[in-house]
């Protein structure tokens, strides 16, 4: 998604043509980042972050990953069907068994990727 596309043709062209600069609870809030954390905490944080996805469903997140790749350029009705069908295909894995079955626990989640 362009910067254009996030601001709006207006917003983005005052934002490059006077060279304005946002702080980081203005891009936060405008939701170019999801985080915005002290410089000090900056790689803790990308760890943090990258061990939960890693510990992720991979393939869940590949799934949902094309179907947001795909929502813009399809109609309402066709991503609202694959999503039905992409759904109903990861309620199969493994990956949701254990995590249905984990459900209001505590415990470690230990996808598996299948």
């Amino acid at each position: 998604m362009t910067l254009t596309a996030r601001m709006g043709s207006a917003r983005a062209q005052r934002f490059f043509l006077l060279a304005e600069t946002l702080n980081a609870d203005a891009v936060l809030s405008a939701g170019f980042v999801d985080v915005v954390v002290d410089d000090d905490k900056v790689l803790a944080e990308v760890e943090r972050i990258g061990w939960e996805w890693a510990s992720g469903p991979a393939e869940v997140h590949g799934d949902l990953k094309r179907l947001f790749l795909a929502a813009p350029s399809g109609t309402f009705e066709s991503q609202l069907e694959d999503e039905a069908q992409t759904l109903a295909s990861i309620a199969k894995t493994a990956d949701a068994k254990e995590a249905s079955r984990r459900f209001g626990k505590s415990a470690v989640r230990a996808f598996l990727g299948r």
